[in-house]
């Protein structure tokens, strides 16, 4: 998925559980965060209460990826705080189309 991401630059740090997640968002300034919710839902229900206390808190767009693509998962992930639910496989254009709409509001409130 990086691959697909990285056609324009972008910064993408990867975590591969939720407290290197956790620990990547309270060292860097990162815009938006991509969460795969398929390992741990306790994991990322942390990660989620972490986001929550760090820099722009729940400013941070979270988009929340899962091969559950159940409606008690998806349910789950607004109430945890997701902007976006996507279903496995990732359609990456749709990925890529919702990170731009998130690029162009940031880049017009640092304008304002």
């Amino acid at each position: 998925m990086h691959s697909a991401l990285l056609k324009k630059e972008r910064m993408i740090y990867a975590a591969y559980s939720s407290e290197e997640a956790a620990a990547i968002a309270s060292e860097q300034l990162v815009d938006i965060i991509i969460l795969d919710i398929g390992a741990s839902k306790q994991g990322w229900s942390d990660f989620m209460n972490i986001k929550s206390k760090r820099h722009k808190g729940p400013n941070i767009p979270v988009f929340m990826l899962s091969s559950n693509d159940t409606l008690q998962t998806k349910l789950l992930s607004y109430v945890r705080g997701a902007k976006r639910f996507f279903p496995k496989p990732v359609d990456i254009e749709e990925l890529s189309k919702e990170i731009e709409k998130y690029e162009i509001k940031n880049m017009k409130e640092a304008i304002a």
